[in-house]
């Protein structure tokens, strides 16, 4: 708990680090996640249009790349299960059996 004149009262940080449940820190954890649009239960949506997790700047394939993950690539298979990407992987998979075989 932090003591009353510790400057990091009302303020988010008090409220998330210090862990604080002050009214000044809830309501001011409240104005920050609302100014953020975000919720502990939404998903948002990456760039590469694969639902991520809101507290990642990514979708599991593109943090797993550490780039954007092109869609319907081998690559964007590890972490993205669409059907294109699903169909990529698969297809690689033949190509590579069929190269060891030959």
């Amino acid at each position: 708990m932090m003591r009353r004149d510790d400057p990091r009262h009302g303020t988010a940080n008090g409220y998330t680090n210090c862990g604080c449940r002050c009214d000044r820190c809830r309501d001011a954890r409240a104005a920050y996640v609302k100014s953020r649009g975000i919720s502990g239960y939404r998903k948002d949506v990456c760039e590469c249009g694969q639902d991520k997790n809101y507290r990642s700047a990514r979708c599991r394939a593109c943090n797993a790349v550490g780039r954007m993950a092109e869609h319907g690539t081998e690559s964007g298979y590890r972490g993205c299960r669409c059907d294109e990407c699903r169909a990529a992987s698969a297809a690689a998979r033949r190509r590579r059996r069929a190269k060891a075989a030959a």
